[in-house]
């Protein structure tokens, strides 16, 4: 099993934490407020506060290896300030796989649903 981490990236107030903790946690069976999850045998965690907003996530991120599916939250590139580049990279570094979902702002209730399934099937193909 090849480790995963599924970036989800938008914008400030775009809907990631949402898409996140009220759809994708719901899927995966945890409450909002929980982290951890066992998929299959897959072992997860769940980072739905943005990479920006926790300045020490870069230097802290090897803590996070151990796991075999990461879900995490950042800006995109174009943002001041963006983690994006710098987590993508000691993702791979650490051996992830890792693929982004893109969040669009405003968008209503069902794309955060859509985005939160998509993220659910690539888990589901990675926890077999």
């Amino acid at each position: 099993m090849k480790k995963t981490a599924i970036v989800v990236v938008g914008e400030h107030f775009s809907g990631k934490s949402k898409t996140i903790n009220k759809y994708l946690k719901a899927k995966l069976g945890i409450t909002e407020r929980k982290h951890k999850f066992t998929y299959k045998k897959c072992a997860g965690y769940i980072l739905s506060q943005s990479r920006e907003e926790r300045q020490d996530f870069i230097n802290d991120i090897s803590k996070y290896s151990k796991y075999d599916i990461l879900v995490l939250a950042t800006r995109p590139k174009f943002e001041k300030n963006s983690l994006l580049q710098d987590t993508e990279s000691k993702l791979k570094m650490m051996g992830f796989e890792v693929i982004v979902i893109q969040i669009a702002k405003d968008q209503g209730e069902d794309f955060y649903k859509t985005k939160a399934t998509e993220i659910m099937a690539i888990i589901s193909k990675q926890c077999v």
